[in-house]
Protein backbone atom coordinates (compact mmCIF):
# COMPACT_ATOMS: atom_id res chain seq x y z
CA UNK A 1 0.00 0.00 0.00
CA UNK A 2 2.73 2.47 0.90
CA UNK A 3 4.61 1.92 -2.35
CA UNK A 4 1.85 3.26 -4.63
CA UNK A 5 0.31 6.72 -4.20
CA UNK A 6 -3.42 7.18 -3.63
CA UNK A 7 -4.18 8.34 -7.17
CA UNK A 8 -2.82 5.06 -8.59
CA UNK A 9 -4.94 3.01 -6.19
CA UNK A 10 -7.97 5.08 -7.07
CA UNK A 11 -7.37 4.35 -10.74
CA UNK A 12 -7.22 0.63 -9.92
CA UNK A 13 -10.42 0.85 -7.90
CA UNK A 14 -12.29 2.34 -10.86
CA UNK A 15 -12.25 -1.13 -12.43
CA UNK A 16 -14.18 -2.60 -9.48
CA UNK A 17 -17.94 -2.78 -9.21
CA UNK A 18 -19.57 -1.02 -6.31
CA UNK A 19 -20.26 -4.40 -4.71
CA UNK A 20 -16.52 -5.17 -4.92
CA UNK A 21 -15.64 -1.79 -3.43
CA UNK A 22 -17.65 -2.68 -0.34
CA UNK A 23 -15.93 -6.07 -0.16
CA UNK A 24 -12.36 -4.69 -0.25
CA UNK A 25 -13.01 -1.89 2.21
CA UNK A 26 -12.32 -4.04 5.35
CA UNK A 27 -8.84 -5.06 4.08
CA UNK A 28 -7.08 -2.14 5.80
CA UNK A 29 -7.66 1.43 6.85
CA UNK A 30 -6.15 2.85 3.66
CA UNK A 31 -8.41 0.74 1.43
CA UNK A 32 -11.39 1.60 3.61
CA UNK A 33 -10.69 5.30 3.05
CA UNK A 34 -9.96 4.95 -0.67
CA UNK A 35 -12.95 2.69 -1.39
CA UNK A 36 -15.21 5.44 -0.07
CA UNK A 37 -13.68 8.20 -2.17
CA UNK A 38 -16.41 10.36 -3.70
CA UNK A 39 -14.99 9.94 -7.22
CA UNK A 40 -15.89 6.21 -7.09
CA UNK A 41 -19.46 6.83 -6.01
CA UNK A 42 -20.57 9.65 -8.32
CA UNK A 43 -22.90 7.09 -9.94
CA UNK A 44 -24.87 4.71 -7.71
CA UNK A 45 -27.04 2.00 -9.25
CA UNK A 46 -29.19 0.12 -6.71
CA UNK A 47 -31.51 -1.58 -9.20
CA UNK A 48 -29.65 -4.94 -9.04
CA UNK A 49 -30.34 -5.04 -5.29
CA UNK A 50 -34.02 -4.06 -5.43
CA UNK A 51 -35.18 -7.32 -3.83
CA UNK A 52 -32.68 -7.36 -0.99
CA UNK A 53 -32.18 -3.77 0.17
CA UNK A 54 -34.34 -2.31 2.91
CA UNK A 55 -35.25 1.37 3.03
CA UNK A 56 -32.90 2.08 5.92
CA UNK A 57 -29.97 0.52 4.05
CA UNK A 58 -30.68 2.58 0.93
CA UNK A 59 -30.86 5.73 3.05
CA UNK A 60 -27.55 4.91 4.72
CA UNK A 61 -25.82 4.24 1.36
CA UNK A 62 -27.07 7.56 0.01
CA UNK A 63 -25.97 9.53 3.09
CA UNK A 64 -22.57 7.88 3.66
CA UNK A 65 -21.30 6.98 0.17
CA UNK A 66 -23.27 8.86 -2.47
CA UNK A 67 -23.53 12.23 -0.70
CA UNK A 68 -22.41 14.95 -1.06
CA UNK A 69 -20.78 14.64 -4.52
CA UNK A 70 -23.08 12.08 -6.14
CA UNK A 71 -24.39 12.93 -9.59
CA UNK A 72 -26.30 9.91 -10.93
CA UNK A 73 -28.65 7.78 -8.81
CA UNK A 74 -30.68 4.79 -10.03
CA UNK A 75 -33.37 3.42 -7.71
CA UNK A 76 -35.38 1.51 -10.30
CA UNK A 77 -37.77 -1.14 -8.90
CA UNK A 78 -36.99 -0.18 -5.29
CA UNK A 79 -39.38 1.02 -2.59
CA UNK A 80 -38.81 4.78 -2.44
CA UNK A 81 -40.06 6.79 0.52
CA UNK A 82 -40.51 10.52 0.96
CA UNK A 83 -37.81 10.36 3.65
CA UNK A 84 -35.29 9.09 1.09
CA UNK A 85 -36.15 11.84 -1.37
CA UNK A 86 -35.96 14.53 1.31
CA UNK A 87 -32.54 13.34 2.49
CA UNK A 88 -31.29 12.96 -1.08
CA UNK A 89 -31.99 16.55 -2.09
CA UNK A 90 -30.81 17.98 1.22
CA UNK A 91 -27.42 16.24 1.05
CA UNK A 92 -26.69 15.87 -2.68
CA UNK A 93 -26.56 19.33 -4.19
CA UNK A 94 -24.78 18.11 -7.35
CA UNK A 95 -27.38 15.54 -8.36
CA UNK A 96 -27.84 15.56 -12.15
CA UNK A 97 -29.94 12.47 -12.84
CA UNK A 98 -32.44 10.48 -10.79
CA UNK A 99 -34.01 7.32 -12.19
CA UNK A 100 -37.09 5.97 -10.38
CA UNK A 101 -38.38 3.78 -13.18
CA UNK A 102 -40.80 1.07 -12.03
CA UNK A 103 -40.31 1.98 -8.36
CA UNK A 104 -42.97 1.95 -5.63
CA UNK A 105 -43.58 5.21 -3.79
CA UNK A 106 -44.54 5.38 -0.15
CA UNK A 107 -45.08 8.42 2.05
CA UNK A 108 -43.20 8.16 5.35
CA UNK A 109 -42.64 11.14 7.60
CA UNK A 110 -43.24 14.81 6.93
CA UNK A 111 -42.19 16.58 3.72
CA UNK A 112 -40.52 19.97 3.83
CA UNK A 113 -40.87 21.97 0.64
CA UNK A 114 -37.73 22.07 -1.50
CA UNK A 115 -35.94 25.22 -2.54
CA UNK A 116 -34.71 25.85 -6.06
CA UNK A 117 -31.02 25.51 -5.13
CA UNK A 118 -31.65 21.95 -3.89
CA UNK A 119 -32.76 20.77 -7.33
CA UNK A 120 -30.91 23.30 -9.46
CA UNK A 121 -28.53 20.76 -11.04
CA UNK A 122 -31.18 18.09 -11.76
CA UNK A 123 -31.62 17.68 -15.52
CA UNK A 124 -32.79 14.04 -15.79
CA UNK A 125 -35.79 12.55 -13.96
CA UNK A 126 -37.37 9.21 -14.87
CA UNK A 127 -40.68 8.29 -13.19
CA UNK A 128 -41.97 5.90 -15.85
CA UNK A 129 -44.01 2.92 -14.64
CA UNK A 130 -43.81 4.12 -11.04
CA UNK A 131 -46.72 3.40 -8.71
CA UNK A 132 -48.07 4.69 -5.41
CA UNK A 133 -47.67 8.14 -3.92
CA UNK A 134 -44.87 9.83 -2.02
CA UNK A 135 -45.08 13.33 -0.65
CA UNK A 136 -42.48 15.36 -2.46
CA UNK A 137 -42.62 13.90 -5.97
CA UNK A 138 -44.91 16.68 -7.15
CA UNK A 139 -42.74 19.22 -5.34
CA UNK A 140 -39.67 17.96 -7.21
CA UNK A 141 -41.50 18.17 -10.54
CA UNK A 142 -42.50 21.78 -9.87
CA UNK A 143 -39.19 23.03 -8.44
CA UNK A 144 -36.82 21.38 -10.95
CA UNK A 145 -36.76 24.24 -13.44
CA UNK A 146 -33.69 22.99 -15.33
CA UNK A 147 -35.02 19.55 -16.27
CA UNK A 148 -34.10 18.54 -19.82
CA UNK A 149 -35.12 14.87 -19.84
CA UNK A 150 -38.35 13.79 -18.16
CA UNK A 151 -40.23 10.49 -17.94
CA UNK A 152 -43.65 10.60 -16.27
CA UNK A 153 -45.98 8.00 -14.81
CA UNK A 154 -49.74 7.60 -14.88
CA UNK A 155 -50.31 8.90 -11.34
CA UNK A 156 -49.71 12.56 -12.19
CA UNK A 157 -52.58 14.78 -11.06
CA UNK A 158 -54.15 16.85 -13.88
CA UNK A 159 -54.13 19.92 -11.61
CA UNK A 160 -50.34 19.65 -11.48
CA UNK A 161 -49.82 19.88 -15.25
CA UNK A 162 -49.90 23.65 -15.71
CA UNK A 163 -47.83 24.33 -12.58
CA UNK A 164 -45.30 21.71 -13.67
CA UNK A 165 -44.81 22.60 -17.33
CA UNK A 166 -45.01 26.37 -17.05
CA UNK A 167 -41.43 26.30 -15.69
CA UNK A 168 -39.97 23.64 -18.02
CA UNK A 169 -38.47 25.94 -20.62
CA UNK A 170 -35.31 23.79 -21.02
CA UNK A 171 -37.10 20.50 -21.64
CA UNK A 172 -35.61 18.50 -24.53
CA UNK A 173 -37.25 15.11 -24.14
CA UNK A 174 -40.47 13.89 -22.54
CA UNK A 175 -41.81 10.34 -22.27
CA UNK A 176 -45.41 9.87 -21.11
CA UNK A 177 -45.88 6.23 -22.14
CA UNK A 178 -49.23 4.76 -21.04
CA UNK A 179 -50.33 7.90 -19.19
CA UNK A 180 -54.10 8.35 -19.38
CA UNK A 181 -53.84 11.95 -18.17
CA UNK A 182 -52.23 12.89 -21.50
CA UNK A 183 -54.84 14.63 -23.64
CA UNK A 184 -54.71 17.03 -26.55
CA UNK A 185 -54.90 19.95 -24.11
CA UNK A 186 -51.91 18.70 -22.11
CA UNK A 187 -49.88 18.36 -25.32
CA UNK A 188 -50.70 21.98 -26.09
CA UNK A 189 -49.57 23.03 -22.60
CA UNK A 190 -46.27 21.19 -23.06
CA UNK A 191 -45.70 22.64 -26.55
CA UNK A 192 -46.37 26.24 -25.51
CA UNK A 193 -43.89 26.11 -22.61
CA UNK A 194 -41.15 23.76 -23.86
CA UNK A 195 -40.07 25.22 -27.17
CA UNK A 196 -36.79 23.27 -27.35
CA UNK A 197 -38.39 19.83 -27.36
CA UNK A 198 -36.56 17.29 -29.50
CA UNK A 199 -38.41 14.08 -28.60
CA UNK A 200 -42.00 13.36 -27.52
CA UNK A 201 -43.22 9.86 -26.63
CA UNK A 202 -46.94 9.46 -25.92
CA UNK A 203 -47.21 5.75 -26.73
CA UNK A 204 -50.41 4.05 -25.52
CA UNK A 205 -51.93 7.31 -24.32
CA UNK A 206 -55.52 6.34 -25.06
CA UNK A 207 -57.02 9.80 -24.65
CA UNK A 208 -54.89 11.47 -27.32
CA UNK A 209 -56.60 12.15 -30.66
CA UNK A 210 -54.06 14.53 -32.20
CA UNK A 211 -56.13 17.73 -32.13
CA UNK A 212 -53.09 19.80 -31.05
CA UNK A 213 -50.40 17.99 -33.05
CA UNK A 214 -50.15 21.00 -35.36
CA UNK A 215 -49.42 23.24 -32.37
CA UNK A 216 -46.70 20.84 -31.14
CA UNK A 217 -45.00 20.74 -34.53
CA UNK A 218 -45.31 24.51 -35.03
CA UNK A 219 -44.12 25.54 -31.56
CA UNK A 220 -41.26 23.01 -31.36
CA UNK A 221 -39.20 23.34 -34.55
CA UNK A 222 -36.42 21.14 -33.13
CA UNK A 223 -38.72 18.13 -32.77
CA UNK A 224 -37.01 15.07 -34.27
CA UNK A 225 -38.67 12.11 -32.56
CA UNK A 226 -42.42 11.53 -32.35
CA UNK A 227 -43.73 8.27 -30.86
CA UNK A 228 -47.51 7.95 -31.26
CA UNK A 229 -47.89 4.17 -31.04
CA UNK A 230 -51.24 3.00 -29.70
CA UNK A 231 -52.85 6.46 -29.57
CA UNK A 232 -56.24 7.44 -30.97
CA UNK A 233 -54.99 9.98 -33.53
CA UNK A 234 -57.36 10.50 -36.47
CA UNK A 235 -56.99 11.58 -40.09
CA UNK A 236 -58.83 14.86 -39.54
CA UNK A 237 -56.19 16.25 -37.19
CA UNK A 238 -53.21 14.75 -39.03
CA UNK A 239 -54.17 16.78 -42.10
CA UNK A 240 -53.82 20.02 -40.12
CA UNK A 241 -50.07 19.47 -39.68
CA UNK A 242 -47.59 20.75 -42.26
CA UNK A 243 -45.39 17.65 -42.17
CA UNK A 244 -43.13 18.88 -44.96
CA UNK A 245 -41.84 21.69 -42.71
CA UNK A 246 -40.90 19.43 -39.80
CA UNK A 247 -37.47 18.03 -38.87
CA UNK A 248 -38.85 14.66 -37.74
CA UNK A 249 -36.43 11.80 -38.36
CA UNK A 250 -37.93 9.18 -36.00
CA UNK A 251 -41.60 8.24 -36.20
CA UNK A 252 -43.74 5.47 -34.69
CA UNK A 253 -47.41 5.27 -35.70
CA UNK A 254 -47.85 1.55 -35.13
CA UNK A 255 -51.23 0.36 -33.81
CA UNK A 256 -52.89 3.72 -34.44
CA UNK A 257 -56.05 1.99 -35.60
CA UNK A 258 -58.04 5.18 -36.22
CA UNK A 259 -55.38 6.43 -38.60
CA UNK A 260 -56.30 5.20 -42.08
CA UNK A 261 -54.18 4.99 -45.22
CA UNK A 262 -55.47 8.48 -46.04
CA UNK A 263 -53.86 9.88 -42.89
CA UNK A 264 -50.62 7.98 -43.44
CA UNK A 265 -50.55 9.35 -46.99
CA UNK A 266 -50.45 12.83 -45.49
CA UNK A 267 -47.43 11.99 -43.31
CA UNK A 268 -45.01 9.49 -44.82
CA UNK A 269 -44.37 10.94 -48.30
CA UNK A 270 -43.43 14.30 -46.74
CA UNK A 271 -40.87 13.01 -44.23
CA UNK A 272 -37.87 12.55 -46.50
CA UNK A 273 -35.20 12.33 -43.77
CA UNK A 274 -36.60 9.48 -41.69
CA UNK A 275 -34.04 7.31 -39.90
CA UNK A 276 -36.50 5.33 -37.76
CA UNK A 277 -39.98 4.19 -38.79
CA UNK A 278 -42.60 1.86 -37.32
CA UNK A 279 -45.96 1.73 -39.08
CA UNK A 280 -48.64 -0.40 -40.70
CA UNK A 281 -48.87 0.03 -44.45
CA UNK A 282 -51.33 -0.53 -47.26
CA UNK A 283 -50.73 -0.77 -50.98
CA UNK A 284 -51.89 2.83 -51.44
CA UNK A 285 -49.25 4.14 -49.03
CA UNK A 286 -46.54 1.81 -50.35
CA UNK A 287 -46.99 3.23 -53.85
CA UNK A 288 -46.62 6.78 -52.53
CA UNK A 289 -43.33 6.01 -50.77
CA UNK A 290 -41.96 3.61 -53.40
CA UNK A 291 -38.87 5.80 -53.82
CA UNK A 292 -37.88 4.85 -50.27
CA UNK A 293 -35.90 6.72 -47.62
CA UNK A 294 -32.19 7.14 -48.34
CA UNK A 295 -31.32 7.69 -44.65
CA UNK A 296 -33.58 5.07 -43.04
CA UNK A 297 -31.78 2.82 -40.53
CA UNK A 298 -34.53 1.09 -38.50
CA UNK A 299 -37.76 -0.14 -40.10
CA UNK A 300 -40.68 -2.14 -38.69
CA UNK A 301 -43.26 -2.96 -41.35
CA UNK A 302 -46.67 -4.29 -40.42
CA UNK A 303 -49.50 -5.01 -42.81
CA UNK A 304 -52.91 -3.75 -41.82
CA UNK A 305 -54.49 -5.38 -44.87
CA UNK A 306 -53.01 -7.80 -47.43
CA UNK A 307 -50.33 -5.93 -49.37
CA UNK A 308 -48.66 -6.56 -52.69
CA UNK A 309 -45.24 -8.02 -51.91
CA UNK A 310 -43.79 -6.39 -55.02
CA UNK A 311 -44.59 -2.96 -53.51
CA UNK A 312 -42.83 -3.94 -50.29
CA UNK A 313 -39.81 -5.16 -52.23
CA UNK A 314 -39.63 -1.90 -54.21
CA UNK A 315 -39.66 0.13 -51.01
CA UNK A 316 -36.91 -1.92 -49.39
CA UNK A 317 -34.74 -1.69 -52.50
CA UNK A 318 -34.69 2.10 -52.05
CA UNK A 319 -33.63 1.97 -48.38
CA UNK A 320 -29.89 1.24 -48.74
CA UNK A 321 -28.84 2.40 -45.26
CA UNK A 322 -31.07 -0.03 -43.32
CA UNK A 323 -29.35 -1.69 -40.36
CA UNK A 324 -32.39 -3.16 -38.55
CA UNK A 325 -35.46 -4.60 -40.30
CA UNK A 326 -38.57 -6.44 -39.11
CA UNK A 327 -41.00 -7.63 -41.77
CA UNK A 328 -42.12 -10.82 -40.05
CA UNK A 329 -45.81 -10.09 -40.71
CA UNK A 330 -45.29 -9.88 -44.49
CA UNK A 331 -44.39 -13.22 -46.13
CA UNK A 332 -41.85 -12.56 -48.89
CA UNK A 333 -40.55 -15.25 -51.21
CA UNK A 334 -36.86 -15.75 -51.95
CA UNK A 335 -37.01 -13.91 -55.30
CA UNK A 336 -37.98 -10.67 -53.55
CA UNK A 337 -35.22 -10.99 -50.96
CA UNK A 338 -32.79 -11.52 -53.78
CA UNK A 339 -33.91 -8.22 -55.33
CA UNK A 340 -33.34 -5.96 -52.30
CA UNK A 341 -30.73 -7.66 -50.07
CA UNK A 342 -27.80 -6.71 -52.35
CA UNK A 343 -28.67 -3.05 -51.66
CA UNK A 344 -28.45 -3.54 -47.84
CA UNK A 345 -24.80 -4.25 -47.02
CA UNK A 346 -25.13 -2.61 -43.56
CA UNK A 347 -27.95 -4.85 -42.31
CA UNK A 348 -27.28 -6.02 -38.72
CA UNK A 349 -30.68 -7.27 -37.48
CA UNK A 350 -33.41 -9.03 -39.47
CA UNK A 351 -36.69 -10.73 -38.61
CA UNK A 352 -38.68 -12.39 -41.40
CA UNK A 353 -41.30 -15.07 -42.06
CA UNK A 354 -40.02 -18.36 -43.39
CA UNK A 355 -41.35 -21.68 -44.63
CA UNK A 356 -40.73 -24.12 -47.46
CA UNK A 357 -42.99 -22.31 -49.92
CA UNK A 358 -41.07 -19.07 -49.40
CA UNK A 359 -37.70 -20.76 -49.83
CA UNK A 360 -36.24 -20.16 -46.38
CA UNK A 361 -32.94 -21.95 -47.05
CA UNK A 362 -32.40 -19.80 -50.17
CA UNK A 363 -33.18 -16.63 -48.19
CA UNK A 364 -30.59 -17.60 -45.57
CA UNK A 365 -27.97 -18.23 -48.25
CA UNK A 366 -28.76 -14.87 -49.82
CA UNK A 367 -28.27 -13.22 -46.42
CA UNK A 368 -24.89 -14.92 -46.09
CA UNK A 369 -23.79 -13.61 -49.50
CA UNK A 370 -25.03 -10.02 -49.17
CA UNK A 371 -25.14 -9.04 -45.46
CA UNK A 372 -21.81 -9.92 -43.85
CA UNK A 373 -22.38 -7.62 -40.84
CA UNK A 374 -25.43 -9.51 -39.58
CA UNK A 375 -25.59 -9.85 -35.78
CA UNK A 376 -29.15 -11.12 -35.15
CA UNK A 377 -31.40 -13.22 -37.42
CA UNK A 378 -34.93 -14.27 -36.47
CA UNK A 379 -36.99 -16.69 -38.60
CA UNK A 380 -40.70 -16.71 -37.69
CA UNK A 381 -43.49 -19.25 -38.24
CA UNK A 382 -40.79 -21.67 -39.31
CA UNK A 383 -41.58 -25.16 -40.54
CA UNK A 384 -39.60 -27.45 -42.80
CA UNK A 385 -39.77 -31.12 -43.78
CA UNK A 386 -36.21 -31.08 -45.17
CA UNK A 387 -33.95 -30.22 -42.26
CA UNK A 388 -30.81 -31.27 -44.11
CA UNK A 389 -30.95 -28.37 -46.58
CA UNK A 390 -31.87 -25.81 -43.93
CA UNK A 391 -29.01 -27.01 -41.71
CA UNK A 392 -26.54 -26.58 -44.56
CA UNK A 393 -27.90 -23.07 -45.19
CA UNK A 394 -27.44 -22.09 -41.54
CA UNK A 395 -23.89 -23.48 -41.52
CA UNK A 396 -23.13 -21.33 -44.57
CA UNK A 397 -24.58 -18.31 -42.75
CA UNK A 398 -22.48 -18.99 -39.63
CA UNK A 399 -19.32 -19.34 -41.68
CA UNK A 400 -19.87 -16.18 -43.71
CA UNK A 401 -21.25 -13.81 -41.05
CA UNK A 402 -18.51 -13.67 -38.43
CA UNK A 403 -20.32 -11.02 -36.36
CA UNK A 404 -23.45 -13.14 -35.91
CA UNK A 405 -24.33 -13.26 -32.19
CA UNK A 406 -27.88 -14.61 -32.07
CA UNK A 407 -30.06 -16.90 -34.15
CA UNK A 408 -33.76 -17.25 -33.28
CA UNK A 409 -36.22 -19.78 -34.70
CA UNK A 410 -39.88 -19.23 -33.81
CA UNK A 411 -42.25 -22.11 -34.60
CA UNK A 412 -44.05 -25.14 -33.23
CA UNK A 413 -41.56 -27.90 -34.07
CA UNK A 414 -38.11 -26.34 -34.10
CA UNK A 415 -36.56 -27.97 -31.02
CA UNK A 416 -34.67 -30.72 -32.87
CA UNK A 417 -33.47 -28.32 -35.53
CA UNK A 418 -32.18 -25.93 -32.85
CA UNK A 419 -30.17 -28.73 -31.22
CA UNK A 420 -28.75 -29.77 -34.56
CA UNK A 421 -27.70 -26.21 -35.49
CA UNK A 422 -26.06 -25.75 -32.07
CA UNK A 423 -24.03 -28.88 -32.62
CA UNK A 424 -23.00 -27.80 -36.13
CA UNK A 425 -22.10 -24.33 -34.89
CA UNK A 426 -19.77 -25.80 -32.29
CA UNK A 427 -18.14 -28.68 -34.19
CA UNK A 428 -18.17 -27.40 -37.78
CA UNK A 429 -18.00 -23.60 -37.43
CA UNK A 430 -16.07 -23.39 -34.13
CA UNK A 431 -18.68 -20.93 -32.80
CA UNK A 432 -18.95 -21.11 -29.03
CA UNK A 433 -20.25 -17.63 -28.25
CA UNK A 434 -23.33 -17.57 -30.49
CA UNK A 435 -26.83 -17.84 -28.96
CA UNK A 436 -29.17 -20.19 -30.86
CA UNK A 437 -32.63 -20.19 -29.27
CA UNK A 438 -36.25 -21.04 -30.01
CA UNK A 439 -39.47 -19.03 -29.62
CA UNK A 440 -37.92 -15.84 -28.33
CA UNK A 441 -39.35 -12.36 -29.03
CA UNK A 442 -37.40 -10.20 -31.45
CA UNK A 443 -36.98 -6.55 -30.55
CA UNK A 444 -35.70 -3.79 -32.78
CA UNK A 445 -33.66 -1.05 -31.12
CA UNK A 446 -35.60 2.00 -29.98
CA UNK A 447 -35.20 5.50 -31.35
CA UNK A 448 -31.89 7.28 -30.75
CA UNK A 449 -33.61 10.16 -28.99
CA UNK A 450 -35.04 8.36 -25.98
CA UNK A 451 -34.61 8.44 -22.22
CA UNK A 452 -32.86 5.07 -22.07
CA UNK A 453 -30.08 6.25 -24.37
CA UNK A 454 -29.67 9.48 -22.41
CA UNK A 455 -29.41 7.51 -19.16
CA UNK A 456 -26.77 5.18 -20.66
CA UNK A 457 -24.68 8.17 -21.68
CA UNK A 458 -24.74 9.30 -18.01
CA UNK A 459 -25.24 12.86 -19.19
Amino acid sequence: MEILPDDIWLEVFTFLTQRDLLRVSPVCRAWYRLSRDSSLWSCLDLEPFCRSLQGETILRLINTLFAPSGKHLILNKNLVTSEMLQSLFENCRRLKSLSLNDCRFHSAGPWYELTFDQVETLIFLDLRNASGFAAGVEDILIQAYNLKYLGLHCCISPRLLIRMFITKHNLRMIDCTQCDWVTDDSIQTIAENSLFLEAVCVAKCRNLQGRTLNILVEKCPRLKTLILEGTQIVDEYVRLVDWSQTNITELNVLRCYRLSFSGLSEILPKLKRLRYLKCALTDEVLKLIANGYPLLEVLFLHRRYPVTVKCVSDLLFHCPTLTCLDLSSIPLAFVYFESFLPSMPRLRMLSFAGNELLGTEKIIRSLARNCLDLEVVCVNYFHSTNNFEIERAFVYLLQRCEKLKELILNGLFVRNLILSIRSLAYYVCNKEDISIVENKPFFLPGPQNCLNNVKNRKL
